[in-house]
């Protein structure tokens, strides 16, 4: 699997797990923005 094909992927699961947990998308993950802003 080539790395560009798995980013998308990668963020689109982080963005369903933040949804999981009760988080908006629009709020950047841990990597993105530093750290998570609902924790």
């Amino acid at each position: 699997a080539r790395v560009p094909t798995l980013v998308p992927a990668v963020r689109l699961a982080a963005r369903g797990i933040s949804r999981a947990l009760g988080w908006r998308p629009d709020i950047p993950l841990a990597g993105e923005d530093g750290h998570p802003r609902g924790c």
